[in-house]
């Protein structure tokens, strides 16, 4: 079997071609990926923001708190009881958002494992901070499969 220069210039040209288009496939599943976890954070970032603004303003909190009844032994007013759900909803956020981004290659597992760290210190610091952690996660069950709703829960068990 004889290879002319051309024919081998030839295949040598093809082959270049298909690792490119592999290449250029392989950025665009990329792309992709980047893209929609950095959605996922903003919208997690906005829901944040807005719940930051509840537990820091106390008449956001009271008006929403009118919606809310805090279980009656805890003896916290609508208000307080609102903000510390805000509260719970603003780590958790935090929490979900690092794991995604982990899960997806986009955060160190160092990182990652301070947040893990800080769900258990959060959660152990303040054991009065756990209502706040049981209402909200039972309200959210679709996040239940995620590990730091199942790490959070088990520390907030009763």
């Amino acid at each position: 079997m004889n290879i002319s220069m051309t024919q081998l210039f030839e295949a040598a040209g093809i082959l270049a071609v298909v690792i490119s288009l592999l290449f250029v496939a392989y950025q665009i599943q990329q792309a992709n990926l980047i893209a929609r976890v950095t959605t996922e954070y903003e919208i997690r970032n906005n829901h944040a923001e807005f719940n930051q603004s509840i537990f820091t303003n106390p008449d956001i909190a009271s008006f929403l708190g009118s919606k809310f009844d805090p279980p009656a032994e805890s003896g916290m007013t609508q208000g307080e009881y609102v903000q510390g759900i805000a509260f719970a909803i603003r780590s958790i956020n935090i929490w979900t958002a690092a794991e995604t981004a982990f899960k997806n290659g986009m955060l160190s597992e160092s990182t990652y494992n301070f947040m893990i760290d800080d769900i258990r210190y959060t959660l152990a610091a303040d054991p009065g901070m756990r209502l706040f952690y049981r209402d909200t996660i039972a309200v959210f069950p679709s996040q239940s499969g995620m590990d730091v709703i199942k790490l959070a829960t088990e520390i907030v068990a009763p």
